[in-house]
């Protein structure tokens, strides 16, 4: 249903911005500038969810196989699995990072980002809300399991 009024009230002024918004989003990219803001601070066990979020994308795609919304309803094309989407995956776990880290005014901004993520994804119509949901979730969920390992093991980042 979401998906849906989506894809039939797109505008080419929305595309035109949320295209590159998506792309400059993608995974990849997010990870080179958290793996850059990690260097300056010296901080580089706050690398480690975004490496498991690079990584739990292309496994759990693959096991759960879901196929993507209609290639014709795709304003940009993808191929691989649906669930869970990549995007929101590593926007959830940077958001929830920015949170435990930052406090909740940058963490208010960081979530703010994740859902514009999980967003462009749904007007792209190249995910399902479930997809997104469960990205942004997972992400987050990663995340807060690698703090609440490292408080667990005593290990804070002004310590490394």
């Amino acid at each position: 249903m979401v998906w849906d009024f989506l894809v039939s009230h797109r505008s080419s002024l929305l595309t035109s911005v949320i295209v590159p918004f998506s792309v400059w989003s993608a995974p990849r990219y997010v990870f080179v500038l958290l793996c850059v803001v990690a260097a300056w601070h010296r901080r580089f066990s706050t690398l480690i969810p975004g490496i498991l979020a690079l990584v739990a994308s292309p496994l759990l795609k693959y096991l759960f196989a879901r196929p993507r919304p209609p290639l014709a309803e795709q304003l940009v094309h993808h191929f691989d699995g649906a669930m869970p989407s990549g995007h929101a995956l590593m926007a959830g776990a940077v958001a929830m990072l920015v949170w435990l880290n930052l406090g909740w005014r940058w963490g208010s901004i960081a979530w703010s980002w994740a859902l514009a993520v999980a967003f462009s994804r749904l007007y792209l119509g190249v995910h399902w809300l479930t997809d997104v949901v469960v990205g942004l979730v997972l992400g987050a969920l990663l995340t807060l399991g690698c703090h609440k390992t490292q408080l667990m093991f005593g290990k804070t980042h002004t310590e490394e």
